[in-house]
């Protein structure tokens, strides 16, 4: 039994070393696992930001999806449209 104690204090002390020495990797390491984890989380839904209709990606949050409509429209057109056909549809907001 003391034997199993100084094996077990003997490898706790080679780990704590080995820590103490390389700080500054692990913590590298901690911010790499934690930078792919972090990314991986953002990415996995992606695939649902895709419209039906058009196949094409749309913003996260719809404000910036609705300015995005605006100004494409006011680019082909020249001005801002009546009634807005997305808004309270099918028969669209004046």
């Amino acid at each position: 039994m003391n034997e199993t104690l100084e094996k077990i204090n003997n490898r706790k002390k080679i780990v704590l070393d080995f820590l103490m020495k390389h700080k500054r990797w692990i913590v590298f390491v901690a911010l790499i696992i934690i930078l792919f984890l972090g990314f991986n989380i953002r990415i996995q839904g992606l695939g649902n930001l895709k419209d039906v209709a058009t196949g094409k990606y749309i913003p996260l949050e719809p404000d910036s999806f609705i300015v995005l409509h605006y100004a494409e429209y006011i680019q082909e057109h020249g001005e801002l449209f009546d009634v807005d056909p997305l808004r309270y549809y099918p028969f669209g907001y004046a």
